[in-house]
């Protein structure tokens, strides 16, 4: 299969995945363009003038970083599955009351490092309270990290591009979560970082907000 043919199944596959569109298809459009046929620069100010041409440098490099941050592969907590109150009952499994004012709160499972919703109504606050305080008291040492559930979009279909390099740069809290079981791992490439001391606008690709850029080599991997 030719390079281009190659790209043209990569660009398929891309405009094919239901979780891929708006901004960040458009990154990923201008980054495989960029893998695929060296086309623009490496620098993510590179990318969000490509992508966003009428923008100031500030405002599409701030659209950039945050499409990009925002599909960093992480764990994120899911969403409750009902409303209300989740005391337990006598006669039934939960309260389930909805009242005006609620405590909500993530409750840790420190086995897996796993979170879920606790809510309560006025009635339960103190139960609630009493059940954020345990847990928190059982924290351990050194907790797991839960495996990751969410982001990586991209990384699926660009996996020679050092990912977490660059949403390294983007959030310095960022850490790499274990895979679940039945996810691939992602192959890739190991990029340089620089960091830069000023923030201007031409620095090379996007780092934490208190540093102009990080360079991260968006490369393909040659056969040997």
């Amino acid at each position: 299969m030719s390079a281009m043919d190659a790209r043209t199944r990569r660009i398929q596959r891309m405009l094919a995945d239901p979780e891929l569109g708006g901004d960040l298809l458009l990154c990923g459009l201008v980054m495989a363009a960029h893998v695929d046929l060296g086309f623009g620069g490496r620098s993510l100010l590179a990318l969000a003038k490509t992508a966003w041409p009428h923008e100031s440098d500030q405002t599409a490099l701030g659209r950039a970083k945050r499409t990009l941050a925002d599909d960093s592969r992480r764990y994120r907590p899911p969403e409750p599955e009902s409303t209300g109150c989740d005391a337990p009952m006598s006669r039934r499994a939960r309260c389930g009351q909805r009242p005006g004012r609620a405590v909500m709160g993530l409750i840790t499972d420190w086995s897996t490092g796993e979170r879920q919703w606790l809510q309560a109504c006025s009635r339960h606050r103190e139960w609630a309270d009493a059940r954020f305080r345990e847990n928190t008291v059982a924290r351990p040492p050194s907790p797991p990290l839960p495996p990751a559930n969410s982001g990586g979009v991209l990384a699926r279909h660009l996996p020679t591009i050092n990912w977490p390099r660059l949403w390294s740069a983007l959030d310095p809290t960022w850490a790499p979560h274990p895979e679940p079981a039945d996810r691939p791992a992602l192959h890739l490439v190991h990029g340089v970082v620089n960091r830069c001391e000023s923030n201007g606008p031409h620095a090379e690709l996007a780092a934490a907000p208190r540093c102009s850029a990080t360079t991260v080599r968006m490369r393909e991997r040659r056969p040997g």
